[in-house]
């Protein structure tokens, strides 16, 4: 194997710090130019700063804090590995919950966002069922 293809593949599989808040930054300035073409253009800045702050936090705390060095998806060991794949599960148990009560709660009082919340679970229900083929065939 040769050197550039090495150091390709450990850039790929764990990016150089920088990487996340450059990616706030990016992610920030789209969600500023979404808000732009949807008519709100005067708050874009206020977007940016969000991000920028939320970046740079993470990228000034993430050297001492083993949770800020997660939350910026810094997770050097099988330890922290199983502690993100945790949270991360949590998280989707969480929103499906919310998503079918959401579902529920739309559709008793006849609003509109009932599609909305039908086509979150479907797509969480599917993201699931796909995710137990795959893994289940690796395995």
């Amino acid at each position: 194997m040769s050197t550039v293809s090495r150091s390709l593949t450990s850039w790929m599989c764990r990016p150089p710090r920088w990487a996340f808040p450059v990616f706030c930054v990016a992610l920030g300035l789209v969600l500023a130019g979404a808000m732009a073409l949807g008519g709100d253009a005067e708050a874009w800045w206020w977007v940016v700063g969000v991000f920028v702050v939320y970046g740079g936090l993470l990228f000034a705390l993430s050297p001492r804090s083993e949770v800020a060095s997660l939350m910026s998806g810094d997770a050097r060991d099988e330890r922290q590995r199983s502690i993100n794949e945790k949270a991360s599960a949590a998280s989707f148990s969480v929103l499906v919950v919310v998503f079918v009560l959401g579902f529920l709660v739309t559709t008793a009082t006849g609003s509109d966002l009932a599609v909305a919340f039908s086509t979150l679970s479907a797509f969480a229900g599917l993201t699931w069922v796909t995710a137990l083929v795959v893994l289940t065939r690796r395995s």
